[in-house]
């Protein structure tokens, strides 16, 4: 089966997209998040660099294995919506680590939408809200980076084409959000 690669410009796209997504989650657990994020963060420059190679399936199963212990020590209540969402952010911190081609990094930006996500379960203000846009637009430009293909074009084309996707959406963003009706949380 014939994968196709990641362009290496687009990591650039990736890293930065999660760089910004993980800020405000870094304010909640940061003696969590901020040395994954490093950790990975590394390792994935010394891959691209060619220095190092990708984590083994043992390595793998290890940092799994150490987040998740690590999760259940920091959160006492290993199923709560807070530990849940920690998972979630670890896991999405790790998938960097394993990233070789499309299909690897498309689960990495549904990864990241669900992230940016779950940030409304614990900040709802407007400050919040136009932040969280960005995140979107981001993300929306990392994906629209990877498939563009091998071609060169400007580094900022493809944020120029996810703000375009994005304005066109907010007429249907406001016809849901003002047809649907409201339902309470599922989690009360």
């Amino acid at each position: 089966m014939n994968k196709e690669r990641i362009p290496r410009w687009v990591f650039v796209w990736i890293l930065l997209a999660q760089a910004f997504l993980l800020f405000p989650h870094l304010l909640r657990t940061p003696q969590l998040i901020l040395p994954v994020a490093l950790f990975c963060s590394v390792w994935r420059l010394m891959i691209f660099n060619g220095r190092w190679a990708h984590p083994s399936s043992l390595v793998k199963t290890l940092l799994v294995v150490a987040s998740f212990t690590v999760i259940a020590f920091i959160e006492r209540r290993l199923f709560s919506i807070e530990a849940m969402v920690l998972l979630l952010i670890v896991a999405f911190m790790l998938k960097l680590l394993e990233l070789r081609d499309k299909r690897d990094l498309l689960v990495s930006v549904y990864l990241a939408y669900f992230v940016i996500a779950t940030d409304l379960l614990f900040n709802q203000s407007i400050i919040s809200a136009f932040y969280l846009l960005t995140s979107l637009w981001l993300v929306t430009s990392c994906l629209v980076a990877a498939y563009c293909g091998q071609q060169r074009i400007a580094f900022m084309y493809p944020a120029k084409v996810a703000a375009k996707m994005l304005l066109a959406s907010v007429p249907l963003m406001l016809a849901i959000f003002l047809v649907f009706p409201r339902l309470d949380p599922l989690w009360t």
